[in-house]
């Protein structure tokens, strides 16, 4: 479940990145949060989070179409239900004794 939404996730921005109307600054947060969530290195949970701070700052652009922002905050909303299941684990897990 979680593989398949964080591709989907990746997916959805690099479709984003490609577009040729989105400005240079909000692209280069797009491949950052691209990044975050490929790279296999580190826990899941922190990099969706740096994840998210990009696409927030991403999303704050006032010359961002509004599509674009539409399409960015679904995918945020979806990296958020992640991020939420993995905290909620893993706060199971540590509480468990």
């Amino acid at each position: 479940m979680i593989e398949n939404d964080l591709l989907g996730a990746i997916d959805g921005l690099s479709q984003i990145e490609k577009e040729e109307s989105i400005p240079r600054n909000v692209k280069i947060k797009i491949k950052s949060a691209m990044d975050s969530l490929n790279n296999r290195e580190g826990v899941l949970s922190l990099r969706i989070s740096k994840s998210l701070q990009d696409l927030e700052d991403a999303s704050d652009d006032p010359n961002l179409p509004d599509y674009i922002r539409s399409q960015i905050w679904s995918i945020k909303n979806k990296l958020c239900i992640i991020h939420t299941y993995l905290l909620t684990y893993y706060n199971k897990v540590c509480n468990k004794e």
